[in-house]
C-alpha cells in the first residue's frame, strides 16, 4: 500500500509540475519584438530625419513575464562599402511586463565626408543586443532595411 501511495504522490507532483509549466511556459520569460518600425526609405544629406521603432513584450503566457532591466536597443546604419557605422545608437528599454510596449525615437542627420554621405545605407535595428533579458525568443530580435541618402 506504502508503494501505491508513492507512486499517487509522484503523479500528483507531476501533474502540478505540468500544468504551472503550461501555464508559465519559458519560466514566464519575455517575448521582446519589434511590433513597428516607421522611417523614410530615402532621405538628403544634411536632412534631419526621424526614425520610429516600438518593441513589445509579447509573451504568450499569463504569468507576468521577467522584467527585462539592464536592457538596451541599439539602431545601426552602414553605409555599404564603409567600414564603420555612420550611426550607432544604443538607447535604454524599460522594464516591460507582458503586453508593454516601448517606443524609441532616433533624429538622424547623416553628413557629408567621412563614411557619411549619399549612398545605401544598411539599416540594423537590435533589441538587446547584448542578450541582457533573457528573452525566450532571441530569432526575433533584429530587424534590417535599407535607407538611401542623396
Amino acid at each position: 500500500m506504502n508503494i501505491f501511495r508513492r507512486t499517487l504522490q509522484v503523479f500528483a507532483l507531476l501533474a502540478l509540475s505540468l500544468f504551472f509549466a503550461s501555464c508559465c511556459g519559458d519560466n514566464g520569460r519575455p517575448d521582446l519584438r519589434l511590433i513597428s518600425q516607421s522611417f523614410p526609405a530615402s532621405a538628403d544629406v544634411n536632412q534631419n530625419f526621424t526614425l520610429t521603432f516600438t518593441v513589445a513584450n509579447n509573451s504568450t503566457t499569463d504569468c507576468p513575464a521577467d522584467r527585462s532591466t539592464q536592457t538596451q536597443v541599439n539602431l545601426k546604419m552602414v553605409r555599404r562599402g564603409a567600414t564603420d557605422p555612420q550611426v550607432n545608437n544604443f538607447e535604454n528599454m524599460n522594464a516591460l511586463d507582458d503586453n508593454q510596449s516601448q517606443t524609441f525615437t532616433f533624429n538622424v542627420v547623416i553628413g557629408p565626408g567621412g563614411n557619411g554621405g549619399p549612398g545605401t545605407y544598411d539599416l540594423t535595428f537590435t533589441i538587446d543586443p547584448y542578450n541582457n533579458s533573457n528573452d525566450a525568443v532571441k530569432d526575433n530580435n533584429v530587424y534590417t532595411s535599407v535607407v538611401i541618402i542623396n
